[in-house]
């Protein structure tokens, strides 16, 4: 569902009926397209399918379509998009008939489906809108363009955007997208288009803290419904509408600039913002992408230009909080390693991060080499020392491969940094600023619990923004990687990571409280979690654990230190191997499918914990008791991943952890899918010790 705002070939196809509604189509649309006083009705531009006209190729392609998004999407779309789509219950062996689509989507929310020859000038496609009736062409796909084809086709129109009609509020949205567009003024038609390209089309949603695909763009794409969530190239920025409306668009490649809503409401408040009336069915919408799959559509409503807009004017901005130190999320995760390109290839081909960029030798760096790694949410910096004095060559000596850095996202590294101190942090590196003309990057750092920094990040230009959103550069000294094979595999099969969950600590004895008081001196965080010895024990071991939350979904850290038991906690092994000296020890990384994740990963090789058969006689009963219902997945496929289960009562988590990623016993990855659940598996606690304590006994050091 396209309209184009220059004039564009009609498509003639033997699906549609009646060449004479072709040549009706194309006066009345040549009208709406000089804007002439003497508009047709709008039935003039219809036309009537002929379904009987469709080859036995066409019904192939769209069935094997259907078949590949059918297996991805429940995984990766909005529930808006979903409930539609089961709702519609639209065909899926044979392409439907537009009549019965239409029927079934005016007994659900009023909106109809009609036939069009091709692009629609924009007066003629929000009056479309505006009376509730999704515009469709009828021609589907050849094969070589099955997996991303620039124009819109059947599939696109039909199995994309009519589960947004399907939605009451997506509905809603589309019909006020419509009634805006109708009285609006060249420039508003600009920023309408903007707008809907960048929500209906190609737009993503978070719910319950994932990314999710909204835009029928998107949803009807294989290879871009993929590509959007998984790839390093896209930048995905937080939706902000005055930003979104003034960004132009490219429509013949995949999109590498996406913006991500909150919630629905956001469209509907920017549509307040056009004059757009209220109307009656109640909430959001989603379905009309009102831009065209014309060449390039920019600001003035030209096509001049080649160029995405990354960022829009700074005036467009959200002002800076009081608070200088407010965190707007964690900007990367830093590892100093022996060897920085070979870690790259262990992270991407064991756990399928994406080489998104590097700065070595190559680009001038003379003391260290850095690999920036990516996927979903996560972002890993690999850092080596080049010279045998460089902190990350000192620091690997005496600890090992490890993290060495947990670092912020703010809006001014160098006021952020000077709030910390006054706040009581120590610092660990003053500001640092790296610019290339306008693409600048600040880095500052304060001292954490051991050999843990907290760097503080803000960026501009390429870069980044005032708002913490991360541009195309990580810093203007850094190069983008290409043509990597590694990354064209994790493309094809996503391990699906898509956030880091929690970092946790180890402290020593007696420490915990004193790092509980500085995060909340320091940052503000608020401690979440309390483990005392008797949460976390078995019959050799115990340790105590207080989780501090940075609100705002920004992180949370537990922090652990060893309690007295028979034998030696698994904190204490890892103070030992770390010598003596606190520092995280291990990272969670969440997913939105645990099993497919965890899945892939063993395929991958990724050595797991092992657990007792035991573990699954009654974990069954403890945890579907407790939630009253049974959980979304088989038991038997979560027993053979080796899945820890736990609930709260906000719902269920599953989890399992790695055994140590390096030789000394001090970095794990812990996976976990979250189901509503808040907390860190309390009940799994025990059955976790004990197999920590097998392989500490394996290792000699229980």
């Amino acid at each position: 569902m396209r309209f184009a705002m220059k004039s564009m070939p009609t498509i003639v196809h033997p699906c549609v009926l009646d060449p004479l509604e072709v040549a009706a189509s194309r006066v009345a649309l040549a009208k709406y397209e000089t804007g002439s006083d003497d508009l047709p009705e709008l039935e003039t531009i219809f036309v009537r399918q002929n379904f009987v006209a469709y080859e036995p190729r066409e019904h192939q392609i769209w069935s094997r379509l259907c078949q590949q998004q059918r297996t991805y999407l429940p995984l990766h779309a909005s529930t808006h998009w979903l409930d539609g789509a089961r709702a519609l219950e639209i065909d899926h062996d044979h392409v439907p008939v537009i009549a019965d689509v239409s029927n079934k989507l005016k007994s659900l929310t009023g909106w109809e489906v009609r036939a069009v020859t091709g692009y629609l000038p924009p007066r003629a496609f929000f009056a479309c809108l505006a009376r509730k009736i999704l515009p469709v062409t009828v021609v589907v796909r050849d094969p070589e363009h099955e997996g991303y084809l620039p124009e819109p086709d059947a599939f696109h129109d039909i199995f994309g955007h009519t589960p947004l009609c399907a939605d009451k509020q997506m509905a809603r949205i589309l019909e006020r997208f419509g009634h805006a567009g109708v009285k609006a003024d060249a420039a508003q038609l600009v920023r309408l288009t903007n707008v809907l390209w960048f929500t209906v089309e190609f737009g993503l949603i978070r719910e319950q803290d994932h990314i999710r695909i909204l835009g029928a763009g998107l949803a009807s794409s294989p290879a871009e419904s993929l590509y959007c969530l998984q790839s390093p190239e896209v930048i995905r920025r937080p939706f902000d509408p005055a930003i979104v409306a003034a960004t132009s668009f490219e429509i013949d490649h995949f999109q590498k600039q996406l913006f991500v809503l909150d919630d629905l409401a956001q469209i509907n408040s920017y549509l307040d913002t056009e004059g757009a009336p209220k109307v009656g069915c109640g909430g959001t919408c989603r379905n009309g992408s009102a831009c065209s799959k014309n060449k390039e559509h920019s600001a003035n409503g030209n096509h001049a230009s080649h160029a995405v807009t990354h960022s829009a004017s700074p005036t467009l901005l959200q002002s800076a909080p009081a608070d200088p130190l407010a965190l707007l999320g964690v900007d990367h995760i830093g590892l100093h390693v022996g060897n920085a390109l070979q870690a790259r290839t262990y992270y991407g081909a064991n756990f399928g991060f994406m080489a998104d960029q590097f700065s070595d030798l190559t680009t001038g760096s003379r003391d260290k080499a850095c690999h920036l790694l990516v996927q979903g949410d996560i972002r890993l910096m690999l850092m080596t020392g080049l010279t045998p004095n460089h902190p990350a060559s000192l620091d690997v000596a005496r600890y090992g491969d490890g993290v060495s850095d947990v670092a912020f996202t703010v809006r001014d590294a160098e006021a952020a940094y000077e709030q910390a101190l006054r706040n009581g942090a120590k610092s660990a590196y003053e500001p640092v600023e790296i610019r290339d003309g306008d693409d600048v990057a600040v880095f500052s750092g304060i001292q954490a619990f051991g050999r843990c920094v907290h760097s503080l990040v803000s960026r501009r230009g390429r870069c980044g923004d005032v708002n913490g959103n991360m541009g195309e550069l990580f810093a203007p000294n850094f190069r983008k990687v290409v043509n990597d094979p590694m990354n064209d595999l994790n493309i094809q099969r996503p391990c699906g990571l898509c956030a880091v969950d929690h970092c946790v600590a180890n402290v020593g004895l007696g420490q915990m409280n004193t790092w509980v008081d500085w995060y909340s001196e320091v940052f503000g965080f608020k401690l979440f979690k309390h483990f005392d010895d008797q949460d976390i024990s078995t019959k050799y071991s115990a340790l105590m654990s207080k989780v501090m939350d940075g609100g705002r979904s920004v992180l949370k850290i537990p922090i652990n230190e060893p309690a007295a038991g028979l034998r030696k906690s698994q904190v204490q092994e890892y103070l030992d191997w770390h010598d003596g000296t606190p520092g995280v020890q291990h990272l969670a990384f969440r997913t939105s499918d645990a099993l497919a994740t965890v899945g892939e990963l063993r395929r991958r090789g990724v050595a797991f914990l092992g657990l007792p058969d035991t573990y699954y006689e009654s974990v069954w009963d403890r945890v579907e008791g407790a939630l009253g219902r049974s959980i979304d997945e088989s038991h038997a496929r979560v027993k053979s991943l080796g899945l820890l289960l736990d609930c709260d009562e906000e719902g269920y988590l599953l989890q399992v952890f790695t055994k140590p990623v390096q030789d000394r016993p001090t970095l794990f990855v812990e996976i976990i899918g979250r189901k509503g659940a808040k907390g860190f598996g309390k009940g799994n606690f025990k059955a976790l010790f004990e197999a920590l304590e097998l392989e500490q006994e394996r290792r000699g050091n229980l």
